[in-house]
């Protein structure tokens, strides 16, 4: 009997335990978890873009491409920071617009805050590390494997 009575507090006092150390814990929500992974601080570099640029090639190493294949896709940047999308294909044009910058780090994030005419909750952000630029021409490169060139209209 004495053993049993030992098991059972020994058994209370383990779970007491581990109800007071996950009280202090702070769980991580859903949105910290976004902010985490896609709304990192960026920090702006400064320069801007200029002018209207048709994409002519776009790949993927990987085979596997997610994005539609666009059979014409253009960008519109503004010295402002502001910028437009537009990419036929599948039957219809989707335009994209918002806000960009160029990082300290050499991305071109897209801010996309409306889409198709529709204002987005929350502006969605789209990251591009600049792989090479000129006057006529920006090769960006997307999570590793996805290459796009730019070439000015």
């Amino acid at each position: 009997m004495h053993r049993r009575w030992l098991l059972q507090l020994t058994i209370c006092a383990a779970l007491a335990l581990c109800c007071v150390a996950c009280r202090k814990a702070n769980p991580q929500t859903y949105e910290d978890g976004l902010r985490g992974h896609s709304a990192e601080s960026v920090e702006d570099s400064g320069r801007r873009l200029s002018g209207d640029f048709i994409v002519q090639a776009m790949a993927d190493e990987y085979g596997a491409d997610s994005m539609q294949t666009a059979t014409r896709w253009t960008f519109s940047f503004k010295e402002d920071g502001g910028f437009r999308s537009e990419r036929q294909g599948g039957g219809g044009t989707r335009i994209e617009e918002g806000s960009y910058l160029i990082s300290a780090q050499g991305e071109l994030v897209l801010y996309i805050e409306t889409a198709g005419g529709e204002a987005l909750t929350g502006a969605h952000q789209e990251r591009y590390r600049i792989e090479a630029e000129s006057d006529g021409q920006l090769k960006l490169r997307r999570n590793g494997s996805m290459t796009m060139v730019l070439h000015r209209k």
